[in-house]
């Protein structure tokens, strides 16, 4: 395997790494499960009288976050896709249900059991748990307002992780004249400036949903840093080319 290939590879596997520890690291940070549905439910006591017209207050409410009718029962359906949501799980889009439940408790009482859980698997939790939260809240009038829930970007956070990586291992490089290995720079910084920008034009297109501007940023202009470097090392200090 020549000095090329192993750098390319090596670059492959720091972008692979950078990836795990954005992750990692935003799991971390928001100390949600890993592996869920996400699934909660809350009861709402009312009185046996009331239950059509507390359904119609649940069903209004639900339909103001963009929840819709799933059949002719009392689930609802709220979720869809969204180019700029890549790496940032805009929660109103991750695909939800809704279940409304109501029994008797006794004589003239009743309870309404309301469910929110994600149709698909959360592997990692960006903030899900606390955007179902903060719907059951609404939903159920403990708040007047639906309250803001913004996703950290999992791109911003791998941009800037694979930045600091790049600088490093271009650092490393540099000093220990190992420039065969050279190709391992471009192969993650550029990956990683690639997912800076696009952190950034996401964060941009829903600044109210999804944060990590500054660690986006941070990323860009460590990948930048870590290309210029080595590639002014390699013109200033070998004028030939590297076998």
């Amino acid at each position: 395997m020549d000095a090329h290939t192993k750098g390319l590879l090596l670059g492959l596997g720091l972008v692979a790494l950078s990836l795990l520890g954005a992750i990692v690291t935003n799991q971390i940070q928001t100390g949600g499960a890993w592996f869920s549905n996400l699934s909660r439910t809350v009861e709402f006591p009312l009185d046996r009288l009331n239950v059509d017209f507390q359904r119609g207050l649940f069903i209004k409410r639900l339909s103001v976050l963009g929840f819709e009718r799933a059949g002719s029962g009392d689930d609802y359906l709220q979720g869809g896709a969204d180019l700029t949501d890549i790496g940032a799980a805009s929660h109103a889009r991750t695909k939800k249900m809704m279940t409304l439940h109501f029994q008797d408790t006794e004589p003239g009482k009743a309870v309404a059991l309301l469910t929110l859980r994600y149709l698909d698997m959360v592997v990692v939790d960006s903030g899900e748990a606390a955007y179902r939260d903060a719907v059951l809240d609404y939903v159920t009038g403990h708040t007047d307002d639906m309250k803001l829930v913004r996703a950290p970007s999992l791109l911003a956070m791998n941009s800037l992780i694979g930045g600091v990586l790049a600088c490093t291992v271009a650092a490393a490089l540099v000093m220990s004249d190992e420039l065969s290995l050279w190709l391992a720079i471009p192969t993650l910084a550029v990956t990683e400036l690639g997912a800076g920008l696009f952190a950034l034009y996401s964060i941009s297109q829903k600044p109210k949903e999804i944060s990590g501007k500054g660690r986006a940023v941070a990323g860009v202009l460590l990948s930048l840093g870590a290309i210029f470097v080595s590639l002014y090392h390699i013109i200033v200090h070998h004028s030939g080319p590297m076998l």
